[in-house]
């Protein structure tokens, strides 16, 4: 009677293939009034844990949208002045680079790059789709699903006038 432990084998492969996110009650949630959406660990940007977010929208006061996440510094990509870093972004067919600075937020440092509420990244977002996110040699997925009603909101925050 193989069966059990073939089928405990492949689910503990599945469990341990995962992301890390998977493990953890990370969640997209809405925060200061609906003006930063994060894929975080809700109620966690009080700066008491560095690596409890994994993407970040906001935007500034002039309406500029941002993305931002944990920023890979030192060995993986040699250059901690926040200049030169490129972000990749991937969902679906597009597949977009763009330049990012180095921030400093509660929680640490973090990459910010900005975008526009038709990027590519934005609308996968709003279409529930999940997005890849690659710097300085670190590669993560975040899904889409749950991110759309919030992230409206944000862009109706942001937008000018």
């Amino acid at each position: 009677m193989r069966a059990p432990l073939v089928l405990v084998s492949a689910l503990t492969a599945l469990v341990s293939m995962s992301p890390a996110w998977a493990a953890a009650p990370y969640a997209w949630n809405a925060v200061d009034n609906g003006e930063l959406v994060q894929f975080s660990r809700p109620d966690t940007d009080d700066g008491s844990e560095t690596d409890s977010r994994l993407l970040r929208i906001d935007c500034d006061d002039q309406g500029h949208i941002y993305i931002g996440g944990p920023f890979a510094s030192g060995a993986a990509n040699g250059d901690t002045s926040g200049e030169g870093n490129s972000v990749t972004f991937e969902s679906g067919t597009f597949h977009e680079s763009r330049m990012a600075e180095m921030v400093a937020f509660g929680n640490g440092a973090e990459f910010s790059a900005a975008v526009d509420e038709h990027d590519p990244a934005i609308q996968a977002l709003l279409l529930g789709q999940s997005l890849t996110v690659t710097h300085a040699g670190r590669r993560w997925t975040v899904p889409g699903r749950g991110a759309g009603p919030m992230l409206r909101r944000l862009l109706d925050i942001c937008r000018p006038g």
